[in-house]
């Protein structure tokens, strides 16, 4: 009888750790779930969503860089037409200084 109630109380103790793993096991694998659907949610983005921001962000590097080359191919052009505006003024000038001392000569 005493053999009988310790097999019992054993396997009474034995069902609650058993129990106790089973909730343990489903709370793990729960946490392994959601770890997993992080994972492949950080994946779809690293291989979609950053690297169209990231071609995104190339594009708009490289239309800078170009809008900056047009910006100094006009101040350049600019330049030249300053150059040259005040080259024809000097040679204005210089005309004029010659026919107004050749006259007064």
């Amino acid at each position: 009888q005493q053999l009988k109630s310790e097999l019992q109380e054993w396997e009474e103790k034995k069902k609650c750790k058993m129990s106790s793993l089973e909730q343990q096991a489903e709370q793990l694998n729960a946490k392994i779930e959601k770890t997993q659907e992080e994972v492949n949610f950080l994946s779809t983005y690293m291989d979609h969503e950053y690297s169209i921001k990231s071609v995104q962000i190339s594009t708009l590097v490289r239309q800078l860089q170009q809008d900056k080359d047009s910006q100094q191919d006009e101040l350049d052009d600019l330049s030249e037409m300053r150059r040259k505006v005040l080259e024809s003024l000097s040679d204005k000038i210089q005309k004029k200084k010659k026919k107004i001392l050749s006259s007064v000569v």
